[in-house]
């Protein structure tokens, strides 16, 4: 898609263009219960144009997302002609330079994806999860969800810009039930971080669960009705607003 978008934009007279580029690698796993219900593989792409037009001393930029190589063209043009309706003060354009580098992968999930391990690490994940919530007293597993992620993110520019970003992400989103007394209270948290060993499952899971039989276990507040004695002052509290003294 990248060179296809090159091509075409050589081809037109523009001030600039920038195109970004996400690819994403996921692996979602959904429980219920006492059961997986699924394993879900998905490997997206998404590509987002950017074009700059000048007019005089004025620059206009125009965005679009594009789908299907065959549309290209006809993207490319939808983002000129909005860029000649949104013309502003002229500015200078991104120039390529040294950059800092930040640390948003954790090379351990670099590499399980590398190998595609990512099965084999949801699978200790639910065992970890299971485990911790079968010692638990008064609690059930409702639902959770499990999954491990990878996003590459890549910019160029028509001014020597060409960036590469990875981007992990392991993440639970978990439905645990607290009961007491015949009352059921669910609890619902959830967990992200870049790192895998982030992950405190057991941590995780027992502070979850003490959480859900807590609001199961939680008692409404101790209300009375019937007649009450109350002074002449305590009545002027209540139903005559304070006013504020007067500044000097």
């Amino acid at each position: 898609m990248i060179e296809e978008l090159k091509k075409e934009l050589r081809t037109r007279k523009l001030h600039g263009w920038r195109i970004n580029e996400k690819k994403t690698q996921k692996i979602q796993r959904y429980l219920i219960r006492d059961q997986k219900e699924t394993d879900l593989h998905a490997d997206t792409a998404q590509y987002t144009l950017t074009v700059y037009v000048k007019a005089g001393s004025k620059i206009g930029e125009g965005c679009v997302s594009i789908t299907d190589v065959n549309e290209i063209p006809q993207k490319i043009s939808d983002a000129v002609v909005a860029a000649k309706h949104s013309l502003s003060p002229e500015y200078k354009l991104p120039e390529k330079k040294p950059v800092k580098k930040v640390k948003t992968a954790d090379p351990y999930l670099l590499r399980v994806f590398s190998v595609g391990d990512q099965k084999n690490n949801l699978d200790l994940l639910e065992k970890q999860l299971r485990k911790t919530i079968k010692k638990e007293k008064k609690v059930r597993l409702a639902s959770a969800e499990l999954s491990l992620s990878l996003s590459t993110s890549r910019i160029i520019s028509s001014t020597g810009i060409d960036l590469t970003q990875d981007k992990t992400r392991v993440f639970c989103d978990l439905a645990v039930v607290g009961m007491h007394r015949g009352v059921e209270r669910d609890f619902t948290p959830q967990f992200s971080s870049t790192r895998f060993e982030d992950f405190r499952v057991e941590e995780f899971v027992k502070h979850s669960c003490a959480r859900a039989r807590d609001a199961a276990s939680a008692q409404k507040p101790i209300a009375f009705k019937g007649n009450v004695l109350i002074s002449e002052e305590a009545l002027r509290d209540i139903f005559v607003p304070p006013v504020a003294p007067a500044n000097p």
